[in-house]
């Protein structure tokens, strides 16, 4: 998220691309539709199991 400090617009920088102009309503669609995606990618991606050194 990108706040100006000189006009106070709200842009959102999202797989390297900036959009620019959001109001308030507009960056919490957004973030919510972000973070949703986000969250389906974890749901659909097997976890990996993290060993600890010594451990193989």
């Amino acid at each position: 998220m990108i706040v100006s400090e000189e006009t106070g617009g709200i842009a959102l920088a999202v797989g390297g691309e900036i959009i620019e102009g959001l109001n308030a309503q507009t960056l919490r669609d957004h973030l919510e539709e972000e973070l949703a995606s986000q969250m389906e990618e974890k749901k659909s991606t097997p976890a990996l199991v993290a060993r600890e050194a010594g451990d193989a």
